[in-house]
């Protein structure tokens, strides 16, 4: 399109690693089979998308960013590698993952490991979920 418009190169940068698997946890994301970065290689994507360069944050520099110790920042759409597995191996929503009621609690989940404040009385405001 850009080159539709008389560009005569492009040169894409994206400030995050390829996402390559689902998210469970309630990001909404296609399934790890629709994700394109799962299936191609950056190079094809460059093909596919037909831009003259494509290029992606590595990996390894997002958890140097952030602290590879981070208790609070999940990879798992980056590496595929979840800290708490859901119930199935295909989760199609997050209510498949967490328990059904509306305030974000996951204690009824063994080994959870997300943290974060108490959850608020008020209904009208949202609620984090807290570790098991």
């Amino acid at each position: 399109m850009i080159k539709e418009a008389g560009a005569k190169e492009v040169h894409m940068r994206i400030a995050s690693p390829p996402i390559k698997a689902s998210c469970y946890y309630g990001v909404d994301t296609p399934s790890s089979e629709e994700l394109i970065s799962n299936r191609m290689s950056v190079e094809e994507i460059r093909d596919h998308i037909g831009c003259d360069s494509l290029a992606f944050l590595e990996f390894d520099s997002l958890k140097k960013l952030l602290g590879q110790d981070s208790p609070d920042f999940c990879y798992a759409c980056f590496s595929g590698n979840y800290p708490v597995l859901p119930r199935e191996e295909k989760v199609k929503r997050v209510g498949d993952f967490v328990d059904d009621g509306l305030n974000g609690s996951i204690d009824n989940i063994e080994g959870a490991w997300v943290q974060g404040p108490p959850p608020i009385d008020d209904d009208s405001e949202l609620v984090t979920p807290l570790s098991a």
